[in-house]
């Protein structure tokens, strides 16, 4: 009896440890795998939703962004505008101002990943601002950028705003990008 006692106290004690052991895996997977920026609960679906300062990788969270390699995948940009896009120079800026719960973001967001890596523009040029539905990034006061619609692209040439594209393009990303640019000098 004393034998099956010891033995029942090591098995215990080993499953403690395993026990343990998986717990701390799987906390330190939920903390690995969190965005970098703010997640929290959608007021109207209480789906998460990002809002503050993102990056690119936070959309492609599994709960947020199964749909970005959708509409990645499946824009192609007018041949000639990217030509006419990639022989300007860089000297822009663009703070993108998006919804993770909005239609539009869903759908104007990767075709925007998908012009900007054709056009292999520098990601320090890109700012990604998410924002609840009262279009407040909560972290961060942007109430100087006037956001009324999102996704709202804003371009800026040394400091100073030169064109947005809100909501939808008038013509498309790459066309009104190319207008902003143009139009504004270089």
């Amino acid at each position: 009896m004393r034998q099956n006692r010891s033995a029942f106290y090591k098995l215990s004690r080993t499953g403690l440890i395993i026990s343990l052991l998986l717990i701390i895996l799987s906390v330190n997977k939920v903390v690995l795998s969190q965005n970098s920026s703010n997640l929290q609960d959608d007021t109207k679906t209480k789906y998460k939703i990002l809002v503050g300062l993102c990056e690119r990788p936070d959309l492609y969270d599994p709960v947020l962004g199964f749909y970005y390699d959708w509409e990645y995948n499946d824009y192609s940009p007018d041949s000639t505008c990217l030509g006419q896009l990639a022989r300007l120079p860089q000297n822009y800026n663009i703070v993108v101002v998006l919804g993770t719960w909005c239609g539009d973001s869903r759908d104007q967001i990767p075709r925007f990943f998908r012009l900007t890596d054709l056009l292999k523009l520098d990601s320090h040029a890109m700012k990604l601002i998410g924002v609840d539905r009262q279009k407040q990034a909560v972290t961060m006061d942007i109430s100087h950028l006037n956001i009324l619609r999102v996704p709202t692209f804003i371009f800026y040439r040394n400091e100073k705003e030169i064109g947005r594209i809100i909501e939808t393009p008038q013509v498309s990303l790459e066309k009104d990008m190319l207008n902003i640019l143009t139009s504004s000098g270089q």
